[in-house]
């Protein structure tokens, strides 16, 4: 009888470990599970926080980007017509002193004309 209660008892106690064991690994299983499951949850959620961080700031970055696109492009529109504007003058003044010496060389060439019509009409007598 001793050693049928021994035996029970050596029974008893490996039903015990390995229900034990079973209990234990379930209940790291469900832990491992609950972990997952708010790391999840937790990485959702910084991912949308990232989304909308990364949302702000681009669109930011693009107002700013559109901002010095637009001043540049003012400074370099001012410059090109302040460069036209210019050379327009120039042009203008280089268009005058052809006029001018246009005018001076057909002053010349009347001048001469005239000179030669007189010097002619005095020797043709």
């Amino acid at each position: 009888m001793s050693q049928f209660n021994a035996n029970v008892k050596n029974q008893r106690d490996q039903f015990n470990a390995t229900n034990a064991l079973v209990v234990a690994q379930a209940n790291a299983q469900w832990r491992q599970s609950v972990a997952t499951t708010e790391f999840a949850a937790e990485h959702e959620a910084n991912l949308e926080n990232a989304k909308t961080a990364n949302t702000l700031t681009q669109n930011a970055l693009d107002q700013i980007y559109q901002r010095e696109r637009d001043l540049m492009s003012f400074a370099w529109k001012s410059s090109e017509s302040s460069m036209d504007r210019t050379l327009s003058v120039l042009l203008a003044d280089k268009d005058l002193e052809s006029v001018r010496m246009s005018l001076d060389a057909a002053d010349e060439a009347g001048k001469g004309a005239i000179a030669y019509d007189m010097f002619k009409s005095m020797f043709d007598w």
